[in-house]
């Protein structure tokens, strides 16, 4: 076991305990301009003591005298960094060149993990920080690494999440707008994911008309220009009471810069997005990893190109809860002898991930047809369990992390009624062990039977919505029956 000379015995250049040295450890606190670097040395029996500490300066210059310090220093096991905003990058990619042919370990870690292994710093200072980090580079088993990956990589993760960005600045513009309109009186609902709806808001808020008046320029507009303008005419009708409305001159202004800038905006999300595809279409891997998430339900492009970017060497998770807990979609445990509870989810994890799940989630439970195991995964959890959304939505997210485990990782060819199946064949090889037949009893048959003709007879009354709610409750009709007919058997 290695031990912490708490003296901190420092030694420089050549000294007497320099043959007694095993191996090095560096530390590195970095900043935007310097490198805080504190080397440490494991001797013979075991301590460890202090060696140098040096500052360099962030740039081409500083990174070659660095190289050039470390030189001196031989065998390094190891040298630790914390993951710092981004000025970590080039620090850590420098080195994993210079060590590229060595057994020396480049380390870049999480802050937050790393700061509750350095408990006796002290005093907060770099040169304090650099120490503690450099007796820890020595230590193995509490080192985690975390991923950065190359530049590369980086580049397409800021893409996608510069689309999210602008798509939430666009959420805002349009909460904005709604809400001058709604301080001006004017309650008419209008949608802005609807192409005519800008159309016209943009000729509205440019012309000192009103309301009516911009609906009558723009379908005459659309005429000239021989385009339907049907839309324009059925929502025309839909005015009532603010047909005559007009806003105050500061109002327009105000507004037409305020669509302006969301207009812009859309326009720089589907280029952010056009970009991250395009790059991940080029390269032979992420575009068969990009089309098999494709494959899962609630899973759009948008949601499959932020996991990509955001898993990064996805074969670093080496089970799926490992990547649930990265995701942020599983919750914390906390233990004490019989006592077992699950807390809250852990929020130092990856946001981005988190919302792309529980969005997927929150599809998932709204949609009408159960017709994979996802979907009725998420029935069970939030209908019949009647679990509270959001711990509705982490479960869900919890079992889409694994989905997408066994897609990418183990490479498991996707099925979406897979656990359906299976559960289907048990339950029909159970029924056949103890019915010895599979065929439906009399009363059964009947039954069914009567529901078909119920279905058919008044099939002019039936939109699609009463049917799917009518054909869901004849089906938990006929398990009824088929149970009571299993009891009735048995006795």
């Amino acid at each position: 076991m290695i031990h912490e000379n708490k003296k901190s015995l420092c030694f420089k250049g050549i000294s007497p305990l320099s043959h007694q040295v095993v191996r090095y450890g560096v530390g590195l606190d970095v900043h935007k301009h310097s490198i805080a670097c504190c080397v440490s040395a494991q001797i013979r029996s075991g301590e460890i003591v202090t060696v140098k500490f040096h500052t360099f300066r962030v740039s081409p210059a500083g990174l070659q005298e660095f190289s050039n310090f470390l030189r001196k220093y031989s065998p390094i096991h190891c040298c630790l960094m914390e993951c710092t905003g981004v000025y970590h990058i080039p620090v850590y990619h420098h080195l994993q060149k210079f060590y590229q042919d060595t057994l020396t370990r480049v380390i870049a870690m999480n802050p937050l993990l790393l700061h509750r292994r350095l408990t006796d710093l002290g005093t907060k200072e770099d040169k304090a920080d650099a120490r503690g980090l450099a007796f820890l580079s020595l230590y193995d088993q509490l080192i985690r690494p975390s991923y950065v990956g190359n530049l590369a990589f980086i580049r397409l993760r800021d893409s996608i999440r510069a689309y999210h960005r602008t798509r939430i600045k666009s959420t805002q513009l349009i909460n904005r707008m709604k809400s001058m309109l709604d301080s001006e009186n004017l309650k008419y609902s209008f949608d802005f994911n609807k192409e005519w709806v800008l159309q016209l808001l943009d000729y509205y808020f440019t012309h000192d008309i009103t309301l009516e008046g911009a609906f009558q320029s723009l379908i005459r507009l659309k005429k000239e220009q021989d385009h339907s303008s049907a839309v324009l005419q059925k929502n025309l009708r839909s005015l009532e009471e603010y047909r005559q409305f007009r806003l105050n001159p500061r109002s327009r202004f105000l507004l037409s810069l305020r669509l302006g800038e969301y207009l812009y905006n859309d326009i720089l999300a589907v280029s952010y997005l056009q970009e991250t595809e395009r790059w991940v279409l080029e390269h032979a891997d992420l575009k068969e990893a990009y089309y098999k998430l494709r494959q899962i339900p609630a899973m759009g492009s948008v949601a499959a190109l932020t996991t990509l970017t955001e898993l990064g060497d996805y074969y670093r998770f080496t089970s799926w809860k490992a990547l649930a807990k990265y995701a942020g979609v599983s919750p914390t445990i906390s233990q004490s002898g019989e006592q077992r509870s699950k807390g809250h989810i852990n929020r130092y994890t990856n946001p981005h991930l988190r919302r792309v799940f529980t969005q997927m989630a929150g599809i998932l439970i709204n949609i009408s047809r159960k017709d994979n195991d996802l979907a009725r995964y998420a029935s069970l959890q939030f209908h019949q369990k009647r679990l509270p959304y959001k711990k509705a939505l982490i479960k869900i997210g919890n079992k889409i992390a694994k989905t997408i485990y066994n897609v990418l990782i183990l490479n498991v060819a996707y099925d979406p009624n897979f656990e359906y199946t299976q559960k289907r064949a048990k339950k029909l090889k159970l029924t056949l062990k103890s019915k010895k037949t599979l065929i439906e009893a009399q009363r059964t048959r009947a039954l069914r039977r009567d529901i078909q003709n119920f279905l058919v007879t008044n099939s002019e009354y039936l939109k699609s919505t009463s049917r799917y709610h009518l054909v869901s409750g004849f089906q938990r009709l006929i398990r009824k029956a088929n149970y009571l007919e299993d009891q009735n058997e048995g006795k």
